[in-house]
């Protein structure tokens, strides 16, 4: 029975929680597998066959060799984000390293295209390991995404806002991550999953009492989902995540 059941990874971020609370409480709760995952395993999963549908890193796409979209629904921002950051203690110019996030697969790839496109700096490149965040230091600066990120965000001399910085580069929003399946779908199937994160989009208020925060404010997590977060893939989305998508193509083949 089980086998028939179709697997979807999640991200386990605060702003997928929309996204699970509406699969949670949808019927097509009944007909899936759902596991929480960083966004690099979410990769990793699709990519494998372990699961069939995920909320991926939109710098994976590429990589697949057969994807269809599901819904139309993403994580995306228009402007700053507030979880995904460049922390330092010394200010761009100074800064000699910089440590990747091993939770990402596309904020670790931005930030590259910031580097050479709208920063004009040229760090060493670090992938770091768990608990990185404890050695930033000095020049070493390190890219923190997720929970994690607005929860240290305000502990360095400097924090530099990705989303923020690829609007001011480009004029606009970034899509971190979308919905994707390794296979084809039904429409049916497609269609409830549309009504189930319309669901989850459409009840903040409950998805904020429904998770625990594990250590974020209550009141800035729903400012955050509201203010912060485009749920919904438009045209002006998809316009960022092309463009995104344009520029990875063009980095040199050890930066990808």
């Amino acid at each position: 029975m089980k086998e028939s059941l179709t697997k979807i990874s999640v991200v386990s971020y605060l702003n997928s929680m929309p996204f699970v609370f509406g699969l949670q409480n949808h019927a097509v709760s009944n007909k899936i597998i759902l596991t929480r995952d960083t966004p690099s395993e979410c990769a990793r999963k699709l990519l494998s066959g372990e699961s069939h549908i995920g909320l991926v890193p939109v710098a994976m796409i590429p990589t697949l060799p057969f994807h269809r979209m599901v819904a139309n629904h993403c994580i995306a921002a228009d402007g700053a984000v507030d979880s995904v950051l460049l922390l330092s203690e010394k200010p761009l110019n100074q800064i000699s390293k910089i440590m990747l996030d091993y939770q990402s697969m596309t904020s670790v790839r931005l930030v590259k295209i910031l580097a050479s496109e709208f920063w004009q700096i040229e760090p060493e490149w670090i992938d770091a390991s768990q608990g990185f965040e404890n050695e930033i230091s000095g020049s070493t600066a390190a890219v923190v995404i997720g929970d994690r990120a607005m929860k240290i965000q305000n502990s360095f001399r400097y924090k530099y806002d990705l989303s923020e910085a690829w609007k001011q580069l480009t004029g606009l929003p970034f899509v971190f991550a979308c919905w994707v399946s390794n296979r084809e779908i039904s429409t049916e199937l497609n269609s409830e999953l549309e009504e189930a994160f319309e669901f989850g989009i459409n009840s903040l208020d409950a998805v904020i009492q429904a998770y625990d925060q594990d250590g974020i404010d209550p009141d800035y997590a729903l400012k955050y989902l509201q203010e912060k977060i485009i749920f919904r893939l438009d045209q002006n989305t998809k316009d960022g995540m092309d463009a995104f998508l344009s520029k990875l193509e063009k980095l040199p083949v050890s930066e990808k």
